[in-house]
């Protein structure tokens, strides 16, 4: 979990298939479910992935942009490969009785 406004430290960990949840800590709770298609899993093999996750907490109309970067397909002449995750938001549920 990582506050809003900060990043992560550095979390080295497969890429999960075929979805993983990313949780916002901060007054405004909130987890998104992402989506790693098949085709992403495939160009991922045997690279360096960063995942970036940006947006507003403030208007829900407004998505979370999740990106996967593949750290190793860039060169002096071409930038790293960035392909766009698909963010859902999850539904919080409270328990009751406790």
């Amino acid at each position: 979990m990582v506050a809003y406004g900060q990043a992560s430290a550095v979390m080295p960990a497969p890429l999960l298939a075929p979805e993983f949840t990313v949780q916002l800590e901060g007054p405004l709770m909130q987890s998104w479910s992402i989506a790693v298609p098949q085709t992403v899993l495939d160009a991922a093999q045997g690279q360096l992935v960063t995942v970036v996750a940006t947006g507003t907490l403030k208007d829900t109309m407004k998505p979370l942009e999740v990106l996967a970067v593949l750290d190793n397909t860039a060169s002096a002449m071409m930038p790293a490969q960035v392909i766009s995750l698909m963010a859902m938001p999850v539904k919080l549920r409270a328990e009751i009785g406790r």
